[in-house]
């Protein structure tokens, strides 16, 4: 269920994105209609994908965190950065009408993952990464590796390989 949920905000914006695409015209009109006070202007059919596949990304991670506060469970520190990362990002990429904000987001969540990684000797005295090899926490590490390799062979089996652009 975990899973289900930390994923549903990706799937959430590619499903609106892949629909806002296909109908451009509705979807600027759309994002005018119901955005239109958060943005800095219009909204054209090109931009209209992005804009509101990144309030959707909003508001789902939003919602996964009331949604566990409701239910009385810890919110987890990766779901407080990303969520905070997806509303300062999303948010500069809905006031300047420019997706090149939240495409930084996944790299500025790798750098702040990084600094933790270099800095947890530093400040907790332990390494991250050690502590990850070890019990109990190396059964856990390797069933996330082994998901991640059948995840990626699923994805080449059903994609393909990668086509240069």
């Amino acid at each position: 269920m975990k899973i289900i949920l930390d994923f549903l905000p990706i799937v959430l914006f590619f499903l609106t994105f892949n629909q806002a695409e296909k109908r451009a015209d509705e979807a600027a009109a759309l994002a005018n209609d119901w955005f239109g006070f958060m943005m800095s202007g219009a909204v054209g059919p090109k931009e209209a994908p992005v804009l509101l596949a990144t309030v959707v990304v909003i508001l789902a991670t939003l919602l996964q965190v009331v949604y566990l506060k409701v239910r009385g469970q810890k919110v987890d520190t990766m779901l407080w950065v990303s969520l905070g990362l997806v509303t300062v990002m999303g948010g500069a990429t809905i006031y300047f009408h420019n997706d090149t904000f939240i495409k930084w987001k996944p790299t500025v969540l790798y750098w702040v993952m990084a600094a933790a990684f270099w800095l947890s000797p530093l400040l907790a005295g332990k390494n991250l990464l050690t502590l990850a090899f070890t019990p109990p926490f190396l059964a856990a590490t390797l069933c996330l590796l082994l998901a991640a390799l059948v995840i990626g062979w699923r994805a080449f089996a059903r994609f393909g390989a990668a086509k240069p652009v």
